[in-house]
């Protein structure tokens, strides 16, 4: 039986693990007016209260959320009602 001269290389991984940064995304944008919420007709519309109300049918047992953001201007109350 005869050997041939072989040599070996060792192969080395480098096992170091990725670092990513990832931003998230703040909840709600605050402004001096309110807390943003969505943008009506092009425009930000934000609100300043918000309140909320879950309703559960006896016989059928469907939930209905009924969400209100109140925005306060300068001279009365404008009000975005969502049913969902």
């Amino acid at each position: 039986m005869s050997c041939k001269n072989e040599t070996k290389t060792a192969e080395v991984e480098n096992n170091t693990p990725e670092i990513v940064k990832k931003e998230t995304p703040s909840v709600a944008n605050k402004t001096s007016k309110g807390t943003f919420l969505c943008k009506i007709n092009g425009k930000d519309w934000s609100y300043t209260k918000a309140s909320g109300i879950v309703l559960t049918h006896k016989k059928t047992g469907i939930v209905t959320a009924i969400v209100t953001f109140t925005k306060q201007l300068e001279k009365g109350k404008e009000t975005l009602q969502l049913f969902l």
